[in-house]
């Protein structure tokens, strides 16, 4: 239930701030509009904001994020890698210039490395020691589709989520290097070598939860080829390309209970600046 109250008072703050800016709302386009004018301005109502539910979005993105907080990352995992992100957003209404709506997205990241060994604030590569990285975000936002233009060439897409992030990471390791002399990323306590047994591999995972806040700005694609977005129109219902390049912040909320999974945050922090870019299409 808490999710849907904070919903409901997302809606009513942004309804309240864009009440002293202006009267106007969007419409939905008729037969013979052109393309990228569906939602254009209309004649003033009495009613200011509409409740229309219907209509979704489906986002394939790829994304290059920047770790602002994991330590001694570069030096285990060099430079980060592409990931790939699908989203589908629901449309529950509109407001003046303006179309919001709420939806999920989920996200993997993966990349492989080697252990480090610190000596005098000197990181040195244990080739003997492969790691891997894995992260699996999952997030619930809510997204406002800003129209300043009369058609939808361009439009500029903001979203407020809620993230949950499982991650594991995982140090393979030989008998000879079973020590509690390397690094990891995300702290792990390291069993002390034994000579009688194999050493086991190093598995170290947990989850966290952050706030992220994204911009993007959507090209409509449509006038470049009208045939290709009315026969997948026909088919899926999805009459509208665009491509959009994007950048997202996420701020990691520290420890606690997550929200939806219910498991305890960690402590490690997995603040990121993402840039990349989104194929969107919609109805």
């Amino acid at each position: 239930m808490r999710i849907y109250r904070f919903l409901l008072v997302f809606a009513c703050f942004y309804s309240s701030l864009l009440g002293a800016v202006v009267r106007l709302y969007p419409r939905q386009a008729e037969d013979g509009d052109a393309p990228g004018t569906r939602w254009t301005q209309s004649a003033a109502s009495n009613s200011f904001l509409q409740w229309d539910p219907g209509g979704y979005e489906l986002n394939l993105g790829v994304g290059k994020p920047t770790f602002n907080n994991l330590k001694e990352y570069n030096e285990l995992y060099g430079q980060t890698t592409y990931y790939p992100s699908f989203a589908v957003t629901y449309k529950l209404g509109r407001l003046p210039y303006t179309i919001f709506g709420a939806g999920i997205k989920l996200s993997f990241y993966s990349a492989n490395g080697h252990a480090v060994r610190e000596s005098g604030g000197q990181f040195t590569v244990d080739p003997s020691g492969p790691t891997s990285l894995t992260l699996f975000p999952y997030q619930i936002y809510l997204s406002a589709q800003v129209l300043p233009f009369n058609n939808r060439y361009v439009v500029f897409n903001f979203s407020l989520g809620y993230e949950e992030l499982y991650y594991e990471e995982v140090r393979l390791q030989s008998i000879s290097t079973a020590t509690s002399t390397q690094t990891t990323t995300t702290p792990t306590t390291t069993p002390k070598a034994n000579t009688a047994q194999p050493a086991q591999d190093l598995v170290n995972s947990g989850w966290n939860k952050s706030l992220s806040f994204s911009i993007a700005v959507d090209f409509l694609l449509n006038q470049f080829d009208e045939k290709s977005p009315k026969s997948l129109a026909a088919v899926t219902g999805l009459g509208f390309i665009y491509v959009a390049p994007f950048v997202e912040f996420t701020t990691s909320l520290g420890g606690g209970r997550l929200f939806l999974s219910q498991q305890n945050a960690s402590s490690v922090n997995f603040s990121r600046t993402t840039y990349g870019i989104l194929f969107m299409f919609e109805t």
